[in-house]
C-alpha cells in the first residue's frame, strides 16, 4: 500500500489543484453513507461566496500584476552576470499565499500562517534551477561566470516542489494540476499537490526567479500535523468548484480521510462511479484496471474524460464503494457532488488591461487625414478588458474615436458604468484607450479591395459589396456604412459580416454581399475590413478605397388637388418600392390678361365688367383685376376697357 508520505518523498515538477475536506453522515442500517456535500465545512457554499474570496486573493497584493514581471519583484532577477536572484515584493508573497490558502479552504485544511517571508536560500535555488531544471542539479550546469558561493546556496537550497514555466500565482494552480494523464493513460506525482493541500504540513515558504517557482513546506515528520476541518477533505471539493483551477487533461481526483475512520477490505474491491449529471453517461474507476489508487487515509482515480476545450462545466457525481467503519465493521459508501463554474464572473476585481491589440492596416492610397478620420468610424463601440482574476469583460467606449495622426492611432475612453457590477476601474484603465495603425506600401495590400457595383441604382435594385481578401486565412469581413460628425469624429454603422449577414457568399478570395432590393437607406459612403476572429492580437486589414452608394427613390405622382385662380394645387409623390412618399404644391392658376370674368376667352364681356367696376355697379376681386389690368400701369380704368374692346374686335392681337 502506497502511503502519502511515500508520495511526498518523491516531490517532481509537475502540477496540481485544490483537495478538500469531509465530514461523515449517518447512513443506511446495513451500510453508512458519507455525503460529503452535507459536511458543515461544504455545505451552503455559493458560487458569490467563492466568487468573494477569489477576488479577495489578488486583493492581497493591490501592486501585484501576473501580466507585469516588473510588479514581482522589488529587485529584479537576472540570469546572466552579474547574476542576481530577486527579492519578490510583499505583494507578490503576499498573492501567492492567498491563493495557496484559497485552495486549502476550497478543499477542507486550514490556512497556512507566516508563509509569506522572504527566502534568500529560496531565490537562489529558483535562481540556479533556471540552468537546470530539477530537484537536484548537478555542478556541470553551473554558469563559469557565477560565484561557487551563489551557486552552492541555490543548489544546496533545501525545498521539495519546483515548477516552470507559470507565474508566481500561476504556480500555485500550477502545482495542484498534476498526477495522472489523460492522453497518455499514465500515473505520475501527487506530491506538489499534496505539498500546496495536504492537512499534515504546517506550512509553505515559495522563492520566485526568472520563470521558476520553488516550495519548501513546514512539516514534522515524527509528529505530523491534522489540520482538517472535517472527517475528509477533497479534490476537487464538493459542492460549486471553479473550473478554471482544475486542468482536466492532468488532474485525477481524489478524496482523503481522517486516520481511523475508514478500512480497506481489500483493494481490488474499491469501486468509484463518476456520474455525469447533465449527459447521465457513467464512468467506472477500480483498483484492477489501474483508474483508481488506495493508500493510508486516502483513494485517488483517473477524473473524467468528457471535458470541453479543456474545461469542465457540468456537475457530477461520485459514489466510492469498498471502505467499511474501522469501529462498527459496516460498509461504508462515499458519495459527493461537484458543480463546476466560472468563478471569475462572481470575483470582484478591478480592470487590469485593455484586451485588444489589434492594429488596422491600411493602404497608402488613405494615408491623409480625411481618411484616417473615417477610418476611425469602423473601431469597436465595445471593447474586452481583462481583470487581475483573468476574468474578460467588455465596456463601451464614450462617443466616436480621435484621430491621433502623430502617434498613429485613434484615443478614446470608455465608461466604468458600463462594467460588470463585480468589475472597477480603480486604476484608471478606461481613462486613455488608443487604437494604433500602420500604414503599408506592400504591393499585396494594394489588392485589399472594396468594390460595390453598381454606385447607382433604384430602389427595388440590386447592388454586390465585395471584399477581397489578400489573407486568405482570416475569417470575419465586415462593411460599414459612415457618417461625418460635426466634431470631425466619423461614425460607422456595421452592414454586413460574413458571420451573421443573410446576404453573404463566398468566391474564391472574394466575401461577397448582394443585396437583391436596394432601398434609399442603403444610400452612403461605405469601407469594408476584414481579420482573423480566432485572436485579439492580430492585424485588421482595411479596404483600400472608400466606396458610395446612391440609390434613388422610384417615384410615381398624382395630382391630389388641382390648382385653380384662387388656390394652389397639390401632388403626392410615391415610391412603389418602400412606400416613401412627399407632396409638392403646385402654383394657383394666373388667367390670362383681359378675361376679367375668368370665362377662359377674352370677349367684349370682360371690357363690360371693367367699365360697371368704373361705375361701381360691379365689383372685381384682386384675381379679376389683375386680369383688367391689360396695360400693367397699376390701376383699372377706361384705357383697360377700351383696349380689351379692341382686342375683342381683333383690332390688336396683344396686350
Amino acid at each position: 500500500m502506497i502511503t502519502k508520505r511515500m508520495l511526498t518523498a518523491f516531490l517532481s515538477a509537475a502540477l496540481l489543484l485544490p483537495v478538500f475536506a469531509v465530514t461523515a453522515v449517518n447512513g443506511a442500517e446495513n451500510r453508512e453513507v458519507y455525503d460529503l456535500n452535507e459536511l458543515s465545512v461544504f455545505s451552503g457554499r455559493t458560487k458569490e461566496q467563492l466568487g468573494q474570496k477569489y477576488g479577495e486573493v489578488f486583493a492581497q497584493g493591490p501592486t501585484y500584476d501576473s501580466k507585469d514581471q516588473s510588479t514581482w519583484y522589488s529587485v529584479m532577477p537576472s540570469q546572466q552576470n552579474p547574476y542576481e536572484p530577486g527579492r519578490l515584493t510583499d505583494d507578490t508573497r503576499r498573492v501567492m499565499l492567498a491563493m495557496t490558502n484559497y485552495c486549502r479552504w476550497l478543499v477542507g485544511t486550514t490556512a497556512y500562517d507566516h508563509s509569506d517571508e522572504h527566502s534568500d536560500d529560496l531565490q537562489a535555488g529558483a535562481l540556479v534551477r533556471n540552468f537546470q531544471f530539477a530537484h537536484k542539479v548537478d555542478d556541470s550546469n553551473k554558469p563559469a561566470d557565477m560565484s561557487d558561493e551563489l551557486w552552492n546556496q541555490g543548489k544546496n537550497a533545501s525545498h521539495n516542489i519546483i515548477a516552470r514555466g507559470y507565474t508566481p500565482d500561476g504556480a500555485i494552480a500550477g502545482w495542484m494540476n498534476e498526477g495522472y494523464s489523460l492522453s497518455n493513460k499514465e500515473w505520475g506525482t501527487l506530491g506538489h499537490r499534496d505539498a500546496v493541500l495536504s492537512d499534515e504540513y504546517d506550512g509553505i515558504q515559495y522563492g520566485y526567479s526568472g520563470f521558476i517557482a520553488i516550495g519548501k513546506i513546514d512539516y514534522d515528520y515524527w509528529n505530523p500535523s491534522e489540520n482538517m476541518e472535517d472527517d475528509f477533505y477533497a479534490f476537487p471539493s464538493p459542492g460549486y468548484f471553479p473550473q478554471s483551477l482544475l486542468n482536466p487533461s492532468r488532474s485525477p481526483w481524489e478524496v482523503n480521510i481522517k486516520s481511523g475512520l475508514l478500512t480497506v477490505p481489500s483493494e481490488d474491491d474499491v469501486a468509484v462511479t463518476i456520474t455525469n449529471l447533465r449527459s447521465g453517461v457513467k464512468m467506472e474507476r477500480g483498483v484492477k484496471d489501474d483508474t483508481v489508487k488506495v493508500g493510508d487515509g486516502y483513494i485517488v482515480f483517473v477524473q473524467p474524460d468528457d471535458a470541453t476545450a479543456n474545461q469542465y462545466s457540468d456537475s457530477y457525481r461520485v459514489e466510492i464503494s469498498g471502505f467499511q467503519n474501522a469501529e462498527s465493521g459496516r460498509d461504508a459508501l462515499i458519495t459527493y457532488t461537484v458543480d463546476f463554474f466560472d468563478v471569475k464572473e462572481y470575483s470582484p476585481t478591478s480592470v487590469r488591461a485593455m484586451n485588444y491589440d489589434r492594429t488596422y492596416v491600411i493602404y497608402k492610397s488613405l494615408n491623409d487625414t480625411e481618411s484616417l478620420r473615417k477610418i476611425g468610424g469602423v473601431l469597436p463601440k465595445k471593447l474586452p478588458f481583462v481583470t487581475k482574476t483573468g476574468y474578460i469583460c467588455e465596456a463601451e467606449v464614450n462617443g466616436e474615436w480621435v484621430l491621433d495622426e502623430e502617434n498613429q492611432c485613434w484615443r478614446n475612453s470608455a465608461n466604468p458604468g458600463t462594467l460588470p457590477e463585480l468589475v472597477d476601474d480603480r486604476n484608471g484603465v478606461l481613462n486613455e484607450l488608443s487604437i494604433p495603425y500602420r500604414i503599408s506600401d506592400s504591393y499585396f495590400d494594394s489588392y485589399n479591395y472594396f468594390t460595390i457595383t453598381p454606385g447607382r441604382a433604384q430602389e427595388g435594385e440590386s447592388a454586390v459589396f465585395r471584399v477581397n481578401r489578400v489573407n486568405i486565412s482570416t475569417d470575419v469581413s465586415e462593411v460599414y456604412r459612415l457618417t461625418s460628425n460635426e466634431d470631425g469624429t466619423c461614425s460607422g454603422e456595421l452592414r454586413f459580416c460574413n458571420l451573421t449577414s443573410p446576404e453573404f457568399a463566398q468566391t474564391g478570395n472574394h466575401h461577397t454581399f448582394t443585396v437583391d432590393s436596394l432601398s434609399s437607406a442603403d444610400s452612403g459612403e461605405y469601407l469594408s475590413v476584414y481579420y482573423n476572429s480566432g485572436s485579439a492580437w492580430t492585424e485588421i486589414y482595411v479596404g483600400n478605397r472608400f466606396q458610395k452608394l446612391s440609390v434613388e427613390h422610384h417615384y410615381t405622382s398624382e395630382i391630389v388637388r388641382a390648382p385653380s385662380y384662387y388656390e394652389p394645387g397639390l401632388r403626392k409623390y410615391i415610391c412603389g418600392v418602400c412606400g416613401d412618399s412627399y407632396t409638392e404644391e403646385l402654383p394657383a392658376l394666373t388667367p390670362p390678361p383681359g378675361d376679367v370674368n375668368l370665362d377662359g376667352r377674352v370677349t367684349v364681356e370682360d371690357a363690360t365688367c371693367v367699365q360697371k367696376a368704373q361705375v361701381e355697379v360691379m365689383a372685381l376681386d384682386e384675381v379679376q383685376r389683375g386680369a383688367a389690368d391689360v396695360n400693367r400701369d397699376g390701376s383699372v380704368d377706361i384705357t383697360d376697357a377700351t383696349m380689351i374692346q379692341m382686342y375683342a374686335a381683333e383690332l390688336i392681337h396683344s396686350f
